[in-house]
Formats: structure tokens, sequence, C-alpha cells
């Protein structure tokens, strides 16, 4: 888990600097496009003191936005690594098996198993007549007193 979070966290600044590079890289771009399309109308100075206090604040804003995530992420982190580290010791490391171990090999000579199936405990009991004096006695219906010699 630590792991996971160590990969992640450098993931995370990795992400937070090409942001930095690309704001950077597309203010530039923007000056130049801008410089160029209108340097015969106004001069570059002018073209400056209007860009750079917009992208001074973009620039402001993107840090403060990189740190916010950062943050979050750091407290995510925490309470990921925290809960686990209390489930390890509260409830100990868990247990890894091998599926094999735990299902067995079955070989290619092996025959289904046979099912047996139980009969029923109690018998079927039939309806039997009114005033039959062996009512309610099990394995004895009608039909079975009829069967008999």
């Amino acid at each position: 888990m630590a792991a996971l979070c160590a990969v992640l966290t450098v993931t995370l600044i990795a992400s937070t600097l090409a942001a930095f590079r690309r704001f950077e890289q597309l203010s530039r771009t923007m000056l130049q496009v801008l410089n160029l399309s209108y340097s015969k109308i106004l001069m570059s100075d002018e073209i400056e003191e209007t860009i750079n206090p917009v992208n001074k604040g973009n620039r402001e804003y993107l840090r403060v936005e990189s740190l916010k995530l950062c943050s979050l992420w750091i407290v995510i982190a925490l309470i990921l690594l925290i809960s686990f580290y209390v489930g390890v010791n509260r409830f100990g490391a868990p247990q890894i098996t091998s599926a094999i171990s735990t299902v067995g090999v079955v070989s290619k000579t092996a025959t289904p198993l046979a099912i047996k199936v139980d009969a029923p405990t109690q018998p079927n009991k039939g309806v039997l007549p009114a005033g039959d004096e062996n009512a309610g006695k099990l394995g004895d219906s009608a039909t079975d007193r009829q069967n008999q010699p």
C-alpha cells in the first residue's frame, strides 16, 4: 500500500510540474503571436504590459489550485495508510493461500462421484377412512391394508 501511495505521489508531482511548464510555454507562445499580429499597431511593451498581469494572475491561480489538490492527495493517502496500518494491527495480516492447495488437483482419470439420495424419513401417509382403528400409525394406510392378503 505504501508503494502504491509513493508511486501515485510521484505521478501527482510530475503532473503538477508538467502543468506549470505547459502554462509557461503557452504564455510565451501567446505573447509571441500577439507581438507578430499587432507589432505594426502596438508597441511590444504595450502588449507585454497588458498580457503580463493576466499571466501573473493565471499563474497564481494555477499554483493555488495545485497546492489544494496536492494537500487533498496527502490527506487521502494518510487516511489510507493509517487505516491499513490499524487494520493489520487490529485484525492481523491476511492469510494468503494457494488456489491449488485449497482446491486440489483433479486427475484426468477421476470418475464422477455418485450422488446418493436418501429416502424420506417418514413414509407417505395415505388418507384414512373415518373410524379406522389403525389411523395415525406409520406405514399404515388404507391402500396398504387393501393390498394385504
